[in-house]
């Protein structure tokens, strides 16, 4: 697997641990995964530390299910990808559109920064 093939499925693989964890709320797997970034959530103030990430998540996690795709990697630390959120709470509907910022420590394979930039979401 060249260099660039290894980071690719390295993030896409991130991402995904990163939205199967969103779908079912488990904010202490999410505080783990991200212990080492800042997050930024829209408009939100940035938040670090496990604790205030797993705050975070439980406050605001809806069970719900994201679709991720158009993935790019533009260097070894950072990627995009689009993302779609599909509330479960009574009747599925789509809940929001936008774009995840990814950077990684390419030593460690961790999250640095996770960044949510949404397009639209449902009021």
């Amino acid at each position: 697997m060249t260099d660039l093939a290894l980071v690719r499925h390295r993030i896409e693989n991130l991402l995904a641990t990163y939205a199967a964890l969103a779908d079912i709320v488990d904010a202490d797997a999410l505080s783990e995964l991200l212990a080492d970034a800042t997050v930024v959530l829209g408009d939100a103030e940035p938040v670090s530390g496990r604790e205030a990430i797993a705050a975070l998540y439980r406050r605001n996690g809806i069970a719900g299910h994201h679709l991720i795709s158009n993935l790019l990697v533009s260097s070894a630390t950072t990627a995009t990808a689009r993302y779609m959120r599909w509330s479960l709470d009574n009747e599925p509907r789509l809940a929001a559109l936008g774009t995840y910022h990814i950077e990684i420590d390419p030593a460690s394979w961790r999250i640095t920064r996770l960044a949510l930039t949404r397009d639209w979401h449902a009021v």
